[in-house]
């Protein structure tokens, strides 16, 4: 049979190189400054909006919100206000056609993709997910075993970015101490499962995204001294990643870059303001 070459896409919700450039360049993170020197980056464009929901459902199919129908988190329906779905991406997703072609896959944590697609091989669903209860796996027996292991499912990302403002808004700097830790955590235990999973499917397609980055720049991002150290921690996990030697390929991309949030603008609101005026 012939062999497969092996690619993992890691992504990272938020991640920027106003940060990653100079941090890299004082060697405060060596994993991302050897991809650097030893591959191809650069600057790329996200999507308009350049929101979560539209990136990443541009990342996966490689069309603009236009072709994929994908805008926001959310979507009207029969007047009602509905959660965007993986059944919502109208365009063929890459594990949909790597699975056409027999490929073992891997694919954990990508936004949009609840209810789970059935793969050769594992398909953990990302944000947002309804609730611990829901299949988020495939298989769906897989679900026991990642709840055993603390597995953290994100079921509303607001509610992690409402955590961070809330202890920003405190000036607590022990809190915001501690919720990069936890994130840190996470990121350790997404590390050790991915790692189980790939001696245990030995996949040729790798697809995870990790969330933690754009959950506190929203707000901490004036926090440098602890946004790197969730940066060093991604650092490690894609070296952890490098040492495996099992890749032939791995790519590190991002949905949107990122600033520090001034204030809120709200169009509906202010359409209907204008309207009433």
């Amino acid at each position: 049979m012939e062999s497969r070459p092996k690619v993992i896409v890691i992504g990272l919700d938020g991640a920027t190189w106003d940060l990653i450039k100079p941090w890299a360049d004082e060697g405060k993170l060596p994993t991302f400054k050897y991809l650097m020197e030893n591959g191809a980056w650069g600057v790329l464009e996200s999507t308009i909006p350049s929101m979560s929901p539209p990136a990443w459902a541009t990342i996966v199919t490689g069309v603009k919100p236009d072709k994929h129908g994908v805008y926001d988190f959310y979507y009207i329906e029969n007047g009602r206000l509905r959660v965007v779905s993986s059944k919502n991406i109208k365009s063929p997703k890459i594990w949909e056609i790597l699975d056409e072609f027999g490929h073992r896959q891997i694919i954990m944590n990508v936004p949009l993709t609840f209810p789970p697609d059935k793969v050769n091989g594992v398909f953990i669903s990302g944000m947002p997910t309804p609730s611990l209860e829901s299949d988020f796996t495939y298989p769906p027996e897989l679900k026991r075993e990642l709840l055993s292991k603390n597995y953290e499912v994100e079921t509303d990302p607001e509610e992690g970015v409402s955590i961070v403002r809330w202890n920003v808004l405190r000036k607590d700097i022990k809190g915001i101490r501690a919720i990069v830790e936890k994130y840190n955590q996470e990121i350790n235990n997404k590390m050790d499962i991915l790692i189980e999973l790939i001696e245990r499917v030995e996949p040729s397609f790798v697809f995870i995204v990790l969330t933690s980055l754009d959950r506190l720049q929203h707000y901490i991002i004036d926090y440098p001294e602890e946004i790197l150290k969730n940066y060093m921690e991604i650092d490690k996990f894609i070296r952890s990643i490098l040492s495996l030697n099992y890749f032939d390929y791995i790519i590190v991309i991002s949905d949107h870059g990122f600033s520090s949030v001034k204030k809120i603008f709200y169009t509906n609101s202010f359409l209907l303001d204008k309207k009433n005026d």
